[in-house]
């Protein structure tokens, strides 16, 4: 008896746990718009490959990018600065909502890191 009962719960939970994972590439490719009230939003253009162009304030960085599935987590190096490295910010996508959710992208407030969604 107690099976039928705990049952629903666990189905309950596979289905919100699996709402959000890594994005694969082909889920990544297009145009992401920032969600929040401000004017001045950012923009994420991913190609198929490895690039990307980000859209920020008034300015646009060319980056390449390579997806760690396993530990929700993209990489990103400048193309035309080679020199500052690769930076790292963690990511998952919600397949429901459809919502791309970056933390560790943009520069950090007050030293907490920024969560950062996206809408295609």
């Amino acid at each position: 008896m107690k099976i039928k009962s705990i049952l629903p719960v666990l189905l309950f939970l596979s289905l919100v746990w699996s709402c959000q994972k890594c994005p694969t590439p082909s889920q990544l490719t297009g145009t992401w718009i920032e969600e929040n009230d401000v004017t001045a939003k950012s923009k994420l253009i991913f190609f198929e490959g490895d690039s990307l162009y980000f859209f920020h304030s008034t300015s646009i960085d060319t980056l390449t990018y390579t997806l760690d599935t396993k530990h929700n987590t993209i990489f990103l190096t400048f193309k035309r600065h080679l020199d500052l490295g690769i930076s790292s910010c963690s990511i998952t996508y919600h397949k429901r909502k459809k919502i791309l959710t970056m933390v560790g992208l943009l520069p950090a407030n007050n030293g907490n890191a920024t969560t950062t969604n996206y809408k295609q």
